[in-house]
């Protein structure tokens, strides 16, 4: 079998990752392939650093179940030919998340080896003129995601809102207008969802405030801004403490991984972490 090109497209928050992701981990998935690699590709990276960057991702993962080599870091092809190498005669998994330009991707696609047993190369983005242009030299499958129907975006809502299967009667008039302004994009969904989780259901007033907001935000905005103002209300209604802990992520590339203890140890060095006195940590337990 040759080796096939999935791409999933279509704009940001739709749930291209998340779909995805659940492909990935999927029990029967793992026992098909010999070798899977994750890698986010963040935009931030140059193209003269892919090959360094992106493909040492792949090449840290595949490098793991055959012997050390040692890197000729004099030649910047190496990346690419110690990943042909890994993955040859091996049928992979390997799924780029996020790819933004085709240059990104024909900067490495030539390091994964055709060698006929079934392997898959996935990849995300959000430009259909990229995926076509991506499609070059493969034999390829796109899947492009479409809103959730009315349906499913309300059962979405309600979890993440109420985490029941229904809608509180006083709050019906609201959450209709509210998942209307979503229009079935799973990301604002959940994201206006937590907000809204946060609040009294008693307290109708609460949540008129959040209807005027997002009506005033994102009534004259195209459904990406739409995304943007979303995410930017969950933010707003953030405690402050937090806002400061969110914010110190963009430190980090897209797709690091980051280490509990090593970030509790840089937000106690930053201050974000107070010392609680023996008053607020008796008040704290009643």
């Amino acid at each position: 079998m040759d080796r096939e090109l999935i791409l999933v497209v279509k704009m940001g928050g739709l749930g291209k990752t998340t779909l995805a992701n659940q492909a990935f981990d999927d029990p029967a998935v793992k026992k098909h392939f010999a070798v899977r690699v994750w890698v986010t590709l963040s935009p931030s990276f140059q193209d003269r650093r892919a090959p360094q960057g992106h493909l040492q991702q792949v090449a840290s993962q595949t490098r793991k179940s055959t012997p050390r080599r040692a890197a000729d870091t004099s030649n910047c092809d190496w990346p690419k030919m110690m990943i042909k190498s890994v993955l040859l005669n091996k049928r992979y998994l390997i799924f780029l998340d996020d790819i933004w330009h085709k240059r990104k991707w024909d900067a490495i696609k030539y390091a994964f080896p055709n060698d006929k047993h079934g392997s898959r190369l996935m990849l995300t983005m959000r430009n259909n003129d990229v995926a076509s242009a991506s499609c070059a030299n493969f034999g390829w499958k796109v899947y492009e995601l479409m809103p959730l129907p009315e349906e499913e975006s309300w059962k979405l809502f309600y979890r993440k809102t109420f985490e029941a299967n229904s809608c509180p009667p006083n709050l019906e008039v609201i959450s209709k207008f509210i998942l209307r302004k979503c229009e079935g994009l799973p990301l604002p969904i959940v994201a206006i969802g937590g907000v809204l989780a946060s609040k009294d259901i008693r307290r109708v007033d609460e949540w008129d405030l959040v209807r005027r907001t997002l009506r005033v935000e994102i009534d004259s905005n195209d459904r990406l801004r739409k995304i943007n103002k979303v995410l930017s209300l969950s933010f707003d209604d953030l405690p402050y403490y937090l806002k400061s802990c969110f914010l110190h992520l963009s430190v980090y590339l897209e797709g690091h991984v980051i280490k509990c203890m090593s970030l509790i140890r840089l937000r106690v060095a930053e201050g974000f972490v107070q010392e609680k006195r023996r008053q607020d940590l008796g008040r704290s337990c009643r």
